[in-house]
């Protein structure tokens, strides 16, 4: 003989149900992230391979580049721009790329109005997804809204505070 479980009744308010939904979000990235660090490969010092082919007149060229606006900067520093005002203003138009709109996947936090939602997005990153294979699958898609969508997570994970629970004794 089988007994039907109990069942039980809601009823949350729509500010009650976004923050559920917020909290479910923010702990399946914070768990997706923790899977794909303990998974993560060799670091770039390790493995050059993402930087092709050897190129030593590039090489050459980007480093000509680079100390002559080393020698820029020297002559002229007033005209560049403070670290922290470069990340924040960084920071600012990556995240500009998000937008949440209640008609576009229900609100979701999405790229740019388009379909493509940012826990696609950073899930696909998180499987291993490389970011060519990305921009192929997802038309209109560019790597700054792939940035943005990381940078998003990452901001949901940074805020996030936990707080134990005693269990008495």
């Amino acid at each position: 003989m089988s007994s039907a479980a109990p069942q039980h009744n809601t009823t949350l308010s729509l500010t009650e149900l976004e923050a559920l939904i917020r909290r479910a979000v923010k702990e399946a990235v914070h768990e997706e992230f923790a899977r794909v660090l303990r998974q993560a490969p060799a670091s770039a010092v390790e493995n050059w391979s993402h930087e092709g082919p050897s190129d030593p007149a590039g090489d050459q060229l980007v480093l000509a580049e680079a100390l002559a606006e080393r020698d820029r900067y020297r002559t002229n520093p007033e005209t560049w721009m403070k670290r922290g005002t470069f990340k924040e203003e960084m920071r600012g138009s990556l995240l500009a790329r998000i937008t949440a709109d209640p008609a576009v996947l229900v609100g979701k936090p999405v790229i740019r109005d388009m379909r493509i939602s940012v826990a696609q997005i950073v899930t696909a990153v998180a499987a291993g997804v490389p970011q060519s294979e990305l921009l192929e699958d997802y038309p209109g898609l560019e790597p700054d809204d792939i940035q943005a969508a990381l940078l998003y997570a990452a901001n949901l994970v940074e805020e996030e505070r936990v707080y134990p629970v005693l269990q008495p004794a």
